[in-house]
């Protein structure tokens, strides 16, 4: 499953607040995730499973540096990384499991609004 993802990482482009889409490394995340739904499961709820620290390394890599100044680079990479990880680990968990293009959108509108509004 890491391989398959750091290939997914490799062959699709970073998404852009202006391009994300169908095409983009996190939509064939989504995708690849959700027709492996069961084994995902089990190895991100699984205490003594790799997944989630074999796979954060990957999507760190993808996310690459900020742009921005206002926090320290590393708590901004962390927050983003650990948030894709949880991200997918509730939609994943879900009854029923939403599409993978229901969680894509979800994913990148949360993405573009701060706690307070995604709240209000």
């Amino acid at each position: 499953m890491v391989n398959q993802v750091h290939l997914i990482f490799q062959q699709y482009p970073k998404p852009t607040a202006t391009q994300a889409g169908a095409k983009d490394a996190f939509s064939q995340l989504f995708r690849y995730l959700y027709r492996q739904r069961q084994l995902a499961v089990i190895l991100l709820e699984s205490p003594a499973s790799q997944l989630t620290k074999r796979i954060k390394p990957l999507i760190l890599e993808v996310i690459g540096q900020p742009k921005t100044t206002l926090i320290p680079a590393d708590y901004a990479r962390e927050l983003v990384a650990q948030g894709v990880l949880d991200f997918i680990r509730f939609w994943l968990t879900q009854t029923p499991v939403q599409s993978p293009q229901q969680a894509y959108t979800i994913f990148t509108r949360s993405r573009e609004l701060s706690p307070a509004q995604l709240l209000n």
